[in-house]
């Protein structure tokens, strides 16, 4: 009784201390709620319209990076997929929140419709263009529903073999025509755009993700370049897998100690995951910048790169020996010495690949001495 009392008389206290708090002391705007709904409907514009342009360009940035690592990421587990150099979109491929808006700026219906086509891909060669709406894949029909959309990205992902042909039923302005495309190898990894504003990009040993707010820190497609290339070499040197290992072994720390009746909170795991993560970046660096040059990309310059993002993260550039992640001096020294290898081979016609320890199969050179691997600092 006498704490239900006890209750009321704290309630009615917190209630009065609430209802006097000050508050604003100028006259407050009466808002008209249709002038509100319509500038909602602009903004959601203004969002599908500025993220379709990210979409567009990580799309011509990481498609011949995916295909020029294909030498490098063929694994018995991980197949390569069929590059097309295309990507698509329908009124169903957005959320669910900006699916009309979607549909009426863009003219979008069920049937999915070419959104972009990456230049000199085989979807170029072939003519498909923006616009076009695809009907069929091979011998797969596109269904007529809001299914449409997935059945095609199921059918693009696991139903098309990498350097076969396949013909696409296309319809445009009314008219169909079938073109045959001859797809390319490419690694089958997923280079998605993430709708987060902080400075960063991650893999998780399937995928890549960028965040609209490293999208808008990179200055030139060099520098988006260098960022999806790292990430993609996180992915082909499995550190995601190396990383999960190593977590395992501080897990039977954390394991034998609550077996004796002390709770660790998971600090060994934490502690084994964090075993050779600095040295893990250095390899993706590495590792990344190969996957440039191999996509004829230029690497004059590319180490700047880290000298702007010390100026985003200062903190990065003092070393630290328990940090995770190298300085960003470190960095760009590291990736200076890598460019100036990889020159060296390129004027020698040298095969474009890493050089590897024989002793534990991962980068030689001096520089290269799971939760998800990123690569902010």
């Amino acid at each position: 009784m006498k704490s239900g009392i006890y209750f009321l008389i704290i309630f009615a206290v917190t209630l009065m201390l609430i209802t006097g708090c000050a508050g604003p002391s100028t006259k407050s705007s009466q808002l008209d709620q249709s002038l509100v709904e319509s500038e909602r409907e602009k903004q959601r514009e203004i969002a599908l319209t500025q993220f379709q342009k990210k979409q567009i360009r990580l799309l011509q940035v990481s498609y011949p990076l995916l295909t020029a690592a294909s030498g490098l990421c063929e694994k018995e587990d991980e197949p390569l997929r069929a590059g097309v150099g295309l990507t698509v979109r329908s009124k169903y491929s957005y959320v669910k929140d900006m699916q009309d808006t979607a549909a009426r700026i863009f003219n979008l219906g069920e049937t999915p419709e070419v959104l972009y086509v990456v230049k000199n891909s085989p979807a170029e060669r072939a003519g498909i263009k923006k616009g076009d709406l695809i009907l069929q894949v091979g011998d797969h029909k596109i269904p007529a529903s809001k299914d449409a959309f997935i059945t095609l990205v199921e059918i693009y992902a696991k139903k098309l073999t990498p350097g076969d042909s396949v013909d696409f039923v296309l319809e445009n302005s009314g008219q169909q025509r079938i073109v045959t495309v001859q797809t390319e190898k490419q690694c089958h990894y997923l280079v998605a755009l993430s709708t987060d504003d902080s400075v960063n990009a991650f893999a998780n040993g399937n995928q890549v993700i960028i965040t609209t707010g490293m999208m808008r820190f990179t200055e030139t497609d060099q520098e988006l370049s260098s960022v999806v290339s790292h990430e993609l070499a996180h992915n082909l040197m499995d550190h995601m897998d190396a990383k999960q290992l190593n977590a395992t072994g501080g897990l039977v720390l954390d394991i034998l100690a609550a077996i004796a009746g002390v709770n660790t909170q998971g600090i060994f795991s934490d502690l084994g995951a964090s075993v050779n993560s600095k040295e893990f970046e250095v390899e993706a660096d590495y590792v990344g910048l190969y996957i440039m040059a191999r996509a004829n990309e230029p690497l004059d310059g590319v180490a700047n790169f880290w000298r702007r993002m010390a100026a985003e993260h200062p903190g990065a550039i003092t070393s630290d020996h328990m940090a995770s992640r190298p300085s960003t001096p470190e960095r760009f020294v590291a990736i200076e010495n890598t460019v100036v290898e990889i020159q060296s081979k390129q004027h020698r016609n040298a095969a474009l690949v890493p050089e590897y320890d024989e002793e534990n199969n991962r980068s030689s050179t001096p520089a290269k001495t799971n939760l998800p691997i990123g690569f902010s600092n």
